[in-house]
C-alpha cells in the first residue's frame, strides 16, 4: 500500500486535494477517478514525486493531474 496526496487541477481553475491510500506506484498518464459533492471527476497524472517515508512506513507520493 502507498499514501497518494492527490491535487486535481480542475477545468474551472480550482484544485481539489485528498489522500488516498492505494496498492500501487502512479505512473504519468494514468487515468484516475474520484468522487466530489456527487460527481465522478477523471483527472489524467500529469507529474508525481515520492517522498521517502523513515522508519519502514508504507510509501507516499505527491501527486498533480489535470482534470480531463
Amino acid at each position: 500500500m502507498a499514501t497518494w496526496e492527490i491535487t486535481i487541477i480542475c477545468r474551472d481553475g480550482s484544485r481539489l486535494r485528498f489522500s488516498e491510500l492505494r496498492g500501487n506506484v502512479p505512473k504519468k498518464g494514468e487515468i484516475i477517478e474520484t468522487a466530489d459533492a456527487g460527481k465522478i471527476i477523471k483527472a489524467r497524472i500529469d507529474v508525481y514525486r515520492e517522498e521517502r517515508q523513515a522508519g519502514g512506513r508504507p510509501p507516499f507520493f505527491q501527486v498533480t493531474a489535470t482534470e480531463l
